[in-house]
């Protein structure tokens, strides 16, 4: 740059040269293409004007200061989106001052729906949830196997098994996220046993006693085992009994011949003999009586001729019975001295009442001995010779 300055009077021109440095004023702006989302590599600003400035930007947000290249994978961000603030500046130079100029990235948590899973099921199962692994976000929804919507609840009831799909929408830069569920059913299958018992009953299926009645259940798998049980309590009675030879149970209708304990089990009530078995013996007498016979045996009077029995246990008296109706005859005689009694040939010489007992017949005797008196008459008579004496009191000798 030249100054000059006009000759005057007697000065000639005078110039003089200065040289000037004119700087230009820094100038740049910057941009990203995002939202960018955390599942995506290193992103660079595109700049126009002066480089060589400097980055910065909040601290969550991974920024490289010298190149303004942004890493979302090492940024905290939000699935919704973060908005950060970034700054390029050129520092004063040339007399210029120095420059910043800012622009806004979105960072993007990449959504998340897990690795998937398998849910197995018998086909009468409860209602169960659909759960992925891997720690996915909630916010997900679910699709079933024709890719309708469907909620997180799979119920065997109503739900066809296959593949369900669980997608977490993806924020501003991020795609849909998804992982599969296979969902299995296994056919359920049952068995019903019916069952009664007296007081307890194991069942071989579990291995269990059980003293009540009611329904069990035993389930492996998806099998069930149902047990339907009733439980009845025992009762007993016993029966003492003696026979001779033979005896008929009621309950049973047997006919038994030896002692022993016999039982009939009938449901859960069981009946009990204890049975004593004598052999039979027996004794007849055969008696006969006038008018009544009383009989030892049982100390009895009988008027009849018959036959009677007396039973003792197993021991049994026979009476074979005759009675004759008694008869009577009576004789009275006197005589002197003595008398011979023809009924029984003995020969009596004091009076008195005999008796001759013929079985059932007695002969009566009654009977008067007088004693022999007088005196000797002696006299000789030829042809005859009357004697007059009472030939009632006296004996008589005659010659």
């Amino acid at each position: 740059m030249t100054y000059t300055i006009p000759a005057t009077g007697p000065c000639g021109l005078y110039q003089t040269t200065a040289s000037i440095t004119v700087t230009a004023l820094p100038m740049a702006s910057i941009s990203y293409a995002g939202p960018f989302c955390t599942n995506i590599g290193q992103q660079s600003p595109s700049i126009t004007g002066l480089t060589g400035g400097t980055y910065s930007a909040d601290t969550q947000l991974a920024l490289d200061p010298s190149t303004g290249v942004v890493t979302p994978g090492a940024t905290t961000s939000s699935s919704a989106g973060t908005s950060f603030l970034v700054t390029y500046s050129l520092p004063a130079q040339g007399g210029c001052p120095a420059f910043s100029t800012s622009t806004n990235v979105t960072i993007t948590q990449a959504p998340w729906a897990g690795t998937g899973g398998s849910l197995e099921l018998c086909s009468n199962a409860a209602p169960a949830p659909l759960i992925v692994n891997g720690n996915p976000s909630l916010s997900g929804t679910w699709s079933d196997p024709a890719n309708q919507p469907h909620g997180s609840t799979y119920d065997p009831a109503v739900d066809e098994p296959g593949n369900y799909t669980y997608t977490v929408a993806g924020g501003p830069g991020c795609a849909d996220h998804s992982s599969i569920m296979v969902v299995n059913e296994i056919l359920a299958t049952s068995t019903t046993t019916n069952a009664s018992a007296c007081d307890s009953y194991t069942w071989s299926v579990d291995g269990q006693t059980y003293t009540s009645s009611g329904t069990y259940t035993s389930v492996s798998g998806c099998h069930t085992e149902t047990l339907v049980l009733t439980i009845t309590p025992s009762t007993s009675n016993t029966t003492n009994a003696s026979a001779c030879d033979s005896y008929t149970w009621s309950v049973d209708g047997h006919t038994y011949t030896s002692s022993g304990t016999y039982t009939s089990v009938s449901g859960c009530h069981t009946e009990t003999l204890d049975l004593t078995i004598a052999a039979s013996s027996d004794n007849t007498t055969s008696a006969s009586a006038c008018d009544s016979y009383t009989w030892s045996v049982d100390g009895q009077t009988y008027t009849s001729s018959g036959t009677y029995t007396s039973v003792s246990g197993c021991h049994t008296e026979t009476l074979e019975l005759t009675i004759v109706d008694h008869t009577e005859t009576t004789t009275i005689a006197t005589t002197c001295d003595s008398f011979v009694w023809t009924v029984d040939g003995i020969t009596y010489t004091s009076s008195g009442i005999y008796s001759f007992i013929n079985g059932c017949h007695t002969e009566k005797l009654i009977l008067t001995i007088v004693a022999t008196t007088g005196s000797a008459i002696t006299e000789t008579a030829c042809g005859s010779f009357d004697l007059n004496v009472n030939t009632s009191t006296t004996s008589e000798i005659y010659t």
